[in-house]
């Protein structure tokens, strides 16, 4: 099985090999080999600002999510859009996503605003009937119902310099190593790839012994077991929501 390094190095060679850059009216367009849900490929767009370097989406992901159906004007929906980009270190200035970088942290402001929007279109795509009851918040609400108390929405340095969120993170005890925990709502190839990327880069810095327990959404859709399969190769234990209470043993300390 390939090891965690050669996974993160693998990972960042295919990033920099994938991604491109061109002129567009004053900015610097930057192609990611992301997808988005029409499986085209996610630009952000770069412009010097004196000494500050100013990213954004142009507007694209909310005008996107919109142009889907997606109520953003809801307060459950603004809460969970506030919420994300506030994390990630990213702003909302009007319907753009936005970054402020110097030459030095651009890098990870980059790799921010591309997490932003991969995690916003992720996040915010659920049916309106599921607008009361998200999620995160099941996952949230699953491990309160069981006494397992955790610090969510942890931001930690990775082998690679960049920084990656967890949802929630579990500390080490006697009986349980510490433990992330992420919940995917989109179950797909690009989902798993992120993820894997940003655990492996992660597991390098934490120590051998940190463990990743990953939910993924089932209600209303299958998921593939190629997902389950991909990450369980990689030692991390994957629960579909109908499943999620075998993942027990592993949480509760």
């Amino acid at each position: 099985m390939i090891s965690g390094k050669d996974l993160v190095d693998s990972y960042l060679k295919w990033f920099r090999e994938e991604i491109t850059f061109s002129p567009v009216n004053g900015y610097t367009q930057i192609t990611t080999p992301f997808l988005d849900t029409h499986n085209d490929m996610i630009q952000i767009y770069v412009k010097q600002n004196g000494k500050k370097l100013i990213l954004t989406d142009d507007g694209w992901t909310i005008h996107d999510l919109e142009a889907l159906g997606c109520d953003l004007t809801s307060k459950k929906r603004k809460e969970l859009l506030d919420g994300i980009v506030n994390r990630l270190g990213v702003t909302r200035q009007g319907d753009e996503l936005v970054a402020i970088a110097g030459p030095s942290n651009f890098p990870q402001k980059k790799h921010s605003l591309i997490q932003a929007i991969i995690s916003v279109s992720d996040m915010m795509m659920v049916s309106n009937t599921r607008v009361a009851s998200l999620f995160l918040d099941d996952v949230s609400n699953f491990l309160n119902n069981h006494k397992i108390w955790v610090s969510r929405d942890v931001q930690l340095g990775g082998r690679s310099g960049f920084s990656h969120k967890f949802d929630f993170l579990l500390p080490h005890t006697d009986r349980r190593p510490e433990t992330m925990i992420q919940a995917i709502n989109n179950p797909n190839k690009q989902s798993v790839e992120y993820t894997l990327f940003g655990w492996s880069d992660t597991q390098a810095q934490r120590g051998e012994n940190s463990q990743l327990v990953v939910f993924l959404n089932d209600q209303g859709k299958t998921v593939s077991t190629s997902v389950v399969s991909a990450f369980n190769e990689y030692g991390i234990d994957a629960y579909p929501w109908e499943n999620r209470r075998e993942s027990l043993g592993k949480l509760i300390a």
